[in-house]
């Protein structure tokens, strides 16, 4: 085994008051130095404690919104390629008072790194289950009558590797006594490889109770055709950043051929297929073509918030009464 080393250094100048406080800078330069790949040499800047204390005030405050009930659900409808709801995706949303709305691709790695993600996630998975039971107890989510519908909720490799992860699960679906077809669980390719075997067993364990599975962000990351054979995943989302490039409008000839491979693949692996990110009426209509089953994108739907949910499925019920 070869030794290897993370430095970080700090020039010497004037206004340091004492010693911990050049040790401090110096332990922010070995951290940038570790996260950009380990082995590497870093000199500080005024700019990385900037970042740090940023980054400490987000955390700080992250907490308190978990614990506040500060984060808030918005839901983005997953549709039929004919336009009619299949469900919805459940985004996590956090306005802060000061800062005002704050970007998910800022505040979930923090919660990730920090582990604020398992009672974030919790609070995200209750909140969901408990606006499913209102839309049921109200008649707007009736399996009797309806095509069955579900919310996909994210779930992070650090959740999956809880040891009771899926008593949670399940015991939260069972308290509200909901079917557990009402629940989707979406995870990304690395939540899955990071821990294989766990992820594995708890994937197997909750899909064997009726639980669905869908692969987020397909085609970014590993894109192991093995395990995707292998594990009980029943769908897959084609990432946002292959769609937006099929108009040809934009140049890339490649890239519908490439969508249109994948959904065939994911086919012929018995896997539905659900495009993100579609905005545009070319996007659609290609992917119809193309077979895919489901979609999501601003040209279908944007997240709504909770009241907005309910009246938009009142509304769909009044007109289905009218007809």
């Amino acid at each position: 085994m070869i030794p290897s080393a993370s430095i970080g250094i700090v020039i010497g100048r004037s206004g340091y008051k004492d010693p911990q406080s050049v040790l401090h800078d110096a332990q922010i330069a070995m951290h940038r130095a570790k996260s950009a790949g380990r082995n590497l040499r870093v000199v500080f800047s005024e700019e990385m404690r900037l970042k740090v204390d940023e980054r400490n005030f987000l955390l700080s405050a992250l907490r308190t919104a978990i614990a506040s009930g500060g984060i808030t659900l918005a839901y983005q409808p997953i549709v039929h390629m004919d336009g009619t709801t299949a469900g919805w995706e459940v985004l996590a949303r956090w306005r802060h008072d000061q800062m005002g709305t704050i970007s998910p691709d800022r505040f979930i790695p923090i919660a990730e790194e920090s582990g604020l993600i398992i009672p974030m996630g919790a609070y995200v998975l209750i909140e969901t289950l408990k606006t499913a039971a209102a839309l049921r107890t109200e008649g707007l989510l009736d399996e009797s009558r309806h095509m069955e519908r579900f919310f996909a909720v994210n779930v992070s490799a650090i959740q999956l590797g809880q040891s009771d992860f899926a008593d949670f699960v399940l015991s939260s679906l069972d308290r509200l006594e909901l079917p557990r077809t009402f629940l989707n669980l979406e995870l990304t390719e690395s939540a899955i490889m990071e821990n294989r075997d766990t992820a594995t067993h708890v994937i197997e364990r909750l899909s064997a109770e009726g639980i669905s599975f869908k692969l987020d962000d397909f085609g970014t990351g590993y894109s192991s055709l093995g395990y995707l054979h292998r594990i009980p995943i029943d769908s897959v989302k084609i990432d946002r950043s292959f769609v937006s490039r099929m108009d040809s409008s934009q140049g890339d000839q490649n890239a519908a051929g490439i969508v249109r491979g994948m959904i065939s693949l994911c086919h012929e692996l018995r896997k539905t297929v659900v495009a993100e990110g579609i905005e545009t009426e070319t996007q659609a209509r290609l992917l119809q073509e193309y077979g895919c089953d489901f979609a999501q994108g601003y040209y279908f739907g944007k997240p709504m918030d909770r009241t907005a949910l309910f009246e938009s499925l009142r509304a769909a019920e009044g007109k289905q009464a009218d007809a």
